[in-house]
């Protein structure tokens, strides 16, 4: 959108699908593909391993081996990516889901793995009353150590 000439611009290979929409004639993908922007190119040899989830309402989590110096992360970029420090990854648009899955997939060395199953277990505080003969009759002290989510639900 140009807002000084209140109109959009396109490219000039966008005009004749243009033209023909506002006549109301059809338009075929293969002409609005035409002049989509091309995908950005694949790392190569980046040798890392990402997973690829659904975060938030409408946007992707991208995370792995994508920092640094990491062979991904200008690929990530390129693709309009913005880094977020909580959750340790790139955020992406999820509608453009697909085309981050085929770029990355571009790279044979880079492996992707999609939605929760892939992703990293979160560690969190566990307590255990123990007295001191070692049985957990809540008479004693209190022990703490990590474990699993995965674990601690079982």
């Amino acid at each position: 959108w140009d807002k000084t000439r209140k109109g959009w611009l396109l490219p000039a290979a966008a005009r004749s699908a243009a033209s023909k929409a506002i006549k109301g004639e059809e338009v075929t993908a293969a002409e609005v593909l035409s002049f989509a922007a091309p995908d950005p190119p694949s790392s190569v040899g980046a040798h890392a391993s990402v997973h690829v989830e659904n975060y938030k309402r409408a946007a992707l989590l991208v995370t792995g081996d994508v920092t640094g110096d990491s062979l991904v992360k200008p690929v990530l970029q390129a693709l309009g990516g913005t880094w977020l420090r909580g959750p340790g990854g790139w955020c992406l648009q999820r509608s453009k889901k697909e085309q981050v899955l085929r770029v990355l997939r571009g790279d044979e060395t880079v492996e992707v793995r999609e939605g929760k199953e892939g992703a990293k277990k979160k560690k969190r505080k566990s307590v255990e009353l123990v007295d001191d003969l070692g049985d957990s009759d809540g008479l004693g002290s209190v022990q703490s150590g990590d474990e699993d989510e995965e674990d601690a639900e079982e």
